[in-house]
């Protein structure tokens, strides 16, 4: 076969032709009892890398001792505020040290409240001094109270680098210094260094405390103001979206400092050359390759590039004409009010389309990313994202947000595919009508089982409305008054797709209720299923109506179904039916913050499989 003759979709076709083609074998190894490794090669790990050296703790030369000067040119590196430090606790986690902090009479935390150290009227910082560097650089203690962690906004606002975070800061992450419980972290700090290179900024990766995360950061030769350091961060990401693949928007909160300005002393970053943790390669600057370098301080000292207030300034205004010229428009000079990306209107362009956008229905919307380009998969991305309200309303109130991202991404990578919400299939396609993009919608979805069933009841003019428009569309939500009659509108639904239908409810009391009204509204000329008992035999349920509770502690643990007899687990309920419904999804909502939960009083979520 001539590779070079086939173009990138042609490709594309061949390669999910393979992956089908090895479903399928896996599929008859597993039923045969044979063991087979189960590899994706769209995530890649780092010990499966060619060059990666897996002992990285003896590639590092480390020096025989730590000098005064070896400490004060380390911190002209990673300066951040001298007045107050933290340092890492036995257990894990980080505090800001204060001279009064197990003092009885002056310390709130003594007598058992809780109280911030930054609000507290007795904090009395301690400063950090250069003995505490030389300590954290040599790490003598094994229980690593000598770790020291940096705060770089300044008090004037200003700062001496910034740095990307990659560690894991879910709760009760400290425990295990942070460390990402998956792989998609070195792909994210991948694509950010490519975007640094391509766009001609050098920056310095560090595999952190962990081993299982990592920062990334990127230095200045003086202050500069916090705001302006922040917009050039920002503006690289949005720069490298148009090339290189985001495969989450955490990128825009991973960034430190934080904030524009010093109302209090901000977020601290962990100091990276740890003793105890460069014994074992982590703590420690890595190559592309994932590896450490072996003169760590070569390459921090005179290896690491810095940019000046000119430098910054020249890129900044270089990035947004070159944006700006591939939306055909006029670069726009004021970057504080930058749209965050999730909420960028920009409009597809069919250059970044080779072929067809392939699409396929299935438990959810996936766009085959292997013929289009970085930029529309970001933008497909984008769409699945929205403002997290619970980030919001903390900024708001004054609350830390140590824990939340400031959006919510629905979306995922999956071999090759990205997956978005069904809801979004409109969207996408009115996008690509608008560029001109030809699009191949393949259907995947669960067709159930036709069933025989009428409708008995009338509707009422509201209410047929309601039922005609939801016919229109393969999904939808009915948002009515309480007592409009949902369950009635969803009992003539179900007689017109006339299809095997699953029934999801949030709360125990409400299953009487809605097989009640099945049963009021709907003729069903079906046999009830079989199922086998525990011995073995075979009986018949009583109805084509069943209830099934769920325990898996979820919002949605009871379900009414017809026809089939299911399993209690929810993923065998999804290969069963092809229409379901979702009774009031403003619990869900509520569950995620929505700051619209007033609007939905009583709502019904519907859509086919």
């Amino acid at each position: 076969m001539n590779i070079e003759a086939y173009d990138i979709d042609s490709l594309r076709k061949l390669v999910r032709s393979l992956q089908n083609e090895n479903t399928v074998l896996k599929a008859q190894l597993q039923k045969a009892n044979i063991p087979y490794e189960d590899y994706s090669h769209f995530e890649e790990k780092i010990e499966n890398l060619e060059n990666y050296d897996p002992d990285q703790g003896e590639r590092i030369i480390n020096p025989e001792y730590i000098t005064d000067d070896m400490a004060k040119r380390y911190f002209a590196m990673f300066w951040g505020r001298q007045d107050v430090f933290a340092k890492r606790g036995k257990n894990g986690g980080y505090f800001p040290q204060c001279n009064n902090r197990w003092n009885n009479t002056l310390c709130p935390k003594q007598r058992g409240e809780k109280v911030f150290c930054d609000e507290c009227e007795n904090t009395q910082w301690t400063p950090l001094e250069l003995w505490r560097i030389k300590e954290h650089l040599k790490g003598t203690k094994e229980d690593g109270t000598d770790v020291l962690g940096i705060y770089p906004l300044l008090a004037d606002g200003t700062c001496r680098f910034i740095v990307f975070d990659f560690d894991n800061h879910e709760k009760g992450a400290e425990q295990t210094d942070y460390a990402n419980v998956d792989n998609e972290w070195h792909a994210e700090v991948d694509a950010l260094r490519k975007m640094c290179e391509q766009n001609g900024i050098k920056p310095l990766v560090e595999r952190s405390r962990s081993g299982r995360g990592a920062h990334v950061w990127i230095f200045f030769k003086k202050p500069i103001s916090a705001s302006l350091a922040r917009n050039f961060g920002f503006l690289l990401l949005d720069k490298g979206a148009a090339t290189v693949n985001m495969k989450s928007f955490h990128y825009y909160d991973r960034m430190y400092p934080s904030q524009d300005v010093a109302s209090s002393i901000g977020n601290l970053i962990a100091l990276p050359l740890q003793g105890q943790a460069v014994k074992n390669g982590n703590s420690a600057f890595v190559d592309e390759n994932w590896n450490a370098y072996p003169n760590q301080w070569e390459v921090l000292l005179h290896g690491t590039e810095k940019l000046g207030a000119l430098d910054i300034e020249a890129y900044m205004e270089k990035w947004q004409q070159e944006l700006a010229e591939a939306r055909g428009r006029l670069a726009s000079p004021d970057s504080s009010n930058r749209p965050k990306p999730w909420k960028k209107k920009c409009e597809f362009l069919k250059a970044d389309v080779v072929g067809k956008l392939h699409l396929v229905l299935s438990d959810g919307l996936y766009a085959d990313t292997l013929n289009i380009m970085p930029r529309l998969q970001n933008q497909i991305r984008g769409m699945a994202a929205f403002d997290n309200p619970e980030f919001y309303k903390n900024a708001r109130m004054g609350y830390s947000n140590y824990y939340n991202f400031s959006a919510v991404y629905l979306g995922k990578d999956v071999d090759g595919y990205i997956q978005v919400p069904r809801g979004l299939r409109e969207s996408i396609l009115d996008e690509c009508g608008k560029a001109g993009i030809a699009v191949d919608v393949s259907d995947q979805r669960e067709k159930g089982r036709p069933i025989r069933v009428s409708f008995k009841g009338d509707l009422r003019t509201q209410q047929d409305l309601a039922a005609q428009r939801l016919l229109q569309h393969s999904e939808g939500v009915l948002q009515a008054a309480t007592a409009f009659g949902k369950t009635v509108v969803s009992s003539y639904l179900i007689s017109e797709r006339k299809v095997s239908t699953l029934i999801l409810l949030h709360s125990k009391d409400l299953l009487s209720q809605w097989v009640e009204e099945l049963q009021r509204f709907l003729c069903i000329d079906e046999e009830p299923p079989e199922y086998e008992t525990k011995t073995g035999r075979k009986k018949k349920r009583d109805s084509v109506i069943g209830i099934l509770h769920g325990s898996s502690g979820g919002y949605y643990n009871h379900a009414v179904y017809l026809l089939r007899d299911i399993a209690a687990r929810y993923y065998h309920l999804v290969q069963c039916y092809r229409l379901f419904f979702q009774d009031n999804v403003s619990h869900l909502h509520s569950a995620l913050g929505s700051p619209d939960d007033n609007l939905f009083a009583d709502v019904t979520d519907i859509r086919e499989s």
